[in-house]
């Protein structure tokens, strides 16, 4: 069986298209009424709003609206898409099990994960990818007690 990321690129581009397009018809984008204090930072409910209708818009399809993984475009990969409820992320710059970073969070999402077939979403605004990182956050409570730790740079 062929998985959606071992389609050929003239096909896999327009596929994961369609499937952002499919994905961004659920339920509108959580509505956020105050700041919260997320890795020991403060975001405001502008950024998280504005993460949030990003994320319906491109994310959801995989990701799902709950941040599970188990969106219906998740269905098409051999590696399932990332659990952010679990906050168990694979690039950080800290040891293995810490939170990532901004930085590490912009890193993926502007860059992707070509071998699970996750896009770059360079294309977008800096803006976007930045309040979709913070959004990301509101998926875990241990972003509400936990910070990454102090890094010099980003691994990987």
């Amino acid at each position: 069986m062929r998985t959606l990321a071992s389609l050929p690129g003239p096909i896999l581009v327009p596929s994961i298209v369609v499937l952002c397009a499919l994905g961004s018809c659920g339920d509108p984008p959580q509505r956020f009424t105050g700041p919260m204090v997320l890795g020991g930072q403060e975001v405001s409910p502008e950024v998280l709003g504005r993460g949030a209708r990003v994320y319906a818009l491109y994310c959801v399809s995989c990701h799902a609206a709950d941040g599970s993984g188990t969106g219906n475009g998740s269905r098409s990969f051999t590696v399932p898409p990332r659990d952010f409820r679990e906050a168990d992320f694979r690039y950080v710059s800290g040891p293995e099990g810490s939170l990532p970073t901004d930085a590490d969070l912009e890193h993926t999402i502007s860059h992707g994960v070509p071998d699970n077939g996750m896009p770059a979403w360079d294309g977008l605004p800096a803006e976007d990818r930045a309040a979709v990182a913070q959004y990301l956050k509101t998926f875990s409570k241990r972003w509400a007690h936990e910070s990454p730790p102090a890094v010099e740079g980003r691994k990987g």
